[in-house]
């Protein structure tokens, strides 16, 4: 069975205006980058795929964090972060699609 597209839909409640916050924690493997519409995340021996935010106008950056391989272990790894300042409610759809193979 093969993917094509991944879709995460998040639906926020509430009312005034907030600043909220998304990370996605990756695998100490994967390289990510930033694009204008989301990131790149290169997956070693599978191919590069494209994490899109839903807006635009989000805040994207790339920080450390780390990543968890067993109880009591911890190995440096990266998150995408996307920051984005919305009306609740609200509500982001995120989509996870192969760019290239190796």
């Amino acid at each position: 069975v093969r993917c094509e597209l991944v879709s995460i839909r998040d639906v926020v409640e509430g009312s005034g205006r907030h600043k909220l916050q998304w990370r996605f924690h990756l695998h100490p493997a994967v390289q990510p980058g930033v694009t204008p519409r989301g990131f790149t995340l290169v997956v070693p021996k599978v191919g590069t795929l494209l994490l899109e935010a839903p807006q635009t106008s989000a805040a994207l950056d790339i920080v450390e964090s780390e990543y968890s391989p067993g109880y009591g272990c911890r190995q440096l790894a990266l998150a995408c972060v996307v920051s984005h300042e919305v009306t609740l409610p609200f509500t982001a759809e995120w989509r996870i699609r192969a760019v290239d193979k190796p």
